[in-house]
């Protein structure tokens, strides 16, 4: 999958999302080096084709090396230092003694599906929540109206609420309300 990547990265057709974040590309070296046609000293046009030689190098050198590519040397240094000069706090450090946690998924039913998705920090627990919600609703093709709309936002609202109770998957009272968020029968309109 890495190589198909790689490849893509090779050359890529322009976005319009490039015009639309235009003020905020010029604002960021590594934005405007990728984004900025050197040319004219704009976005890319529509049907022009720009390329991530960078981005290609770093995903050949994590498919070809696996995860120490990424989390240690070059690569962790040149990340650990833009993020530092964005105003974040990662280290190389943070980067070389992080370990993935294999966890397992959180389920719920929702319907006659059996949702499976990933636990906090992730949003899947959110995700069960908002289907949980909307499927008091016979929502099918065609119903294209104000009101499910309507809904919708309203379910995104209520669970991203409920959101700001999930913390630290580790706490076991997060886990107690990731189980309820799952669970939860929800019909709020």
């Amino acid at each position: 999958m890495f190589i198909q990547i790689v490849q893509l990265m090779s050359a890529l057709p322009q976005s319009r999302a490039m015009r639309k974040r235009k003020e905020l590309i010029f604002k960021d070296p590594g934005m405007r080096s990728v984004f900025i046609n050197p040319a004219t000293n704009d976005t890319w046009r529509a049907g022009d084709t720009y390329r991530r030689p960078q981005l290609a190098r770093t995903l050949r050198a994590i498919a070809m090396d696996g995860p120490e590519a990424f989390y240690g040397g070059r690569i962790a240094e040149g990340l650990a230092r833009d993020v530092r000069e964005a105003g974040g706090i990662i280290t190389e450090d943070d980067l070389r003694s992080y370990k993935a946690e294999w966890v397992d998924a959180v389920s719920a039913t929702v319907g006659p599906h059996v949702l499976h998705s990933v636990p906090p920090p992730g949003s899947g627990a959110i995700l069960a929540y908002i289907l949980n919600i909307l499927q008091h609703y016979d929502v099918g093709p065609g119903d294209d109206q104000p009101v499910l709309y309507h809904r919708i936002v309203e379910a995104f609202k209520w669970a991203y609420a409920v959101r700001t109770r999930l913390g630290d998957p580790a706490d076991p009272e997060i886990t107690e309300e990731v189980n309820e968020v799952q669970t939860c029968q929800c019909f709020f309109f």
